[in-house]
């Protein structure tokens, strides 16, 4: 008996370099019934970038589009870590998108696509950041059957960012179909641009950012957290204003304290100050 999931798509993964990027990817999925319906993931690499960019034409009333952008940059000390995490996306009227995660769905009559980015937490090794990034693509191309790939993006403090690439892994229902898809090919070299040129494209869509650094490696406070800051940063001056009220007063006998005003701001830090 055949596959007979290779009814539906082919599937082919090319790979290349360029002069920006040494490891650039374009995963291509082209159906069968239709060679101008295909769903393309292209992947770019370099140690201070990586992009994910997704078209998904398999059907053309309801286009997918998503870019994903994750850069690395140094602190202080030298060590790398993640800079900017920023996400465009159209296609999904609803979108869930949290603090370090966000998930979008395409549905349609002629079946749906599921993509996700969050963070997530695994000590490997001393110079591997315990946060990596992980990208899913899940298309369904059939009743119940699934394909997924998975880019995971880390960042070593010494030679900054590195991608795994698993997949795509076909399955039926919640279950794996291990060995499925032996006819996939990989080939050595750029696809053809006509297959790659709409994920590449930009196009009008929401942008979201999940993380953002400075170059100093702080992450800038939430709005909730600036409030809270501007509330403390009122109560201080507040303080600070009575404390030289006691000062002057303190000092008409040619002595300042200053007590009061030491011990209450002795502990204020104030973002974005050394």
């Amino acid at each position: 008996m055949g596959n007979s999931f290779n009814k539906y798509v082919k599937i082919e993964l090319y790979k290349w370099s360029s002069s920006e990027f040494p490891q650039e990817y374009g995963l291509v999925y082209t159906s069968l019934d239709d060679a101008f319906k295909s769903s393309t993931l292209r992947l770019s690499v370099n140690t201070d970038m990586v992009l994910c960019r997704v078209a998904g034409d398999m059907c053309r009333n309801h286009q997918v589009r998503c870019h994903v952008k994750i850069t690395a940059l140094r602190d202080s000390r030298g060590d790398c870590k993640f800079g900017e995490v920023v996400v465009s996306q159209h296609g999904d009227i609803n979108p869930t998108v949290e603090e370090e995660s966000a998930w979008f769905e395409f549905w349609c009559e002629d079946g749906g696509a599921h993509i996700f980015l969050k963070s997530t937490e695994q000590k490997l090794d001393r110079n591997m950041e315990r946060t990596y990034w992980e990208f899913c693509y899940s298309y369904d191309v059939g009743d119940r059957i699934t394909l997924k790939y998975f880019v995971s993006i880390r960042c070593n403090k010494e030679t900054g960012l590195s991608v795994g690439f698993s997949g795509p892994v076909m399955y039926k229902g919640f279950f794996q179909e291990k060995g499925s898809l032996h006819s996939q090919r990989v080939v050595a070299g750029e696809p053809p641009k006509e297959l790659t040129e709409n994920a590449e494209s930009e196009f009008k869509g929401k942008k979201y950012t999940l993380l953002k650094k400075n170059e100093n490696g702080c992450t800038p406070p939430s709005a909730k957290a600036k409030r809270a800051i501007n509330r403390a940063a009122q109560t201080v001056a507040v303080i600070n204003t009575a404390a030289q009220a006691t000062g002057v007063i303190n000092n008409i006998g040619g002595h300042t304290q200053g007590n009061f005003n030491g011990a209450i701001l002795k502990n204020v830090q104030f973002y974005g100050t050394q």
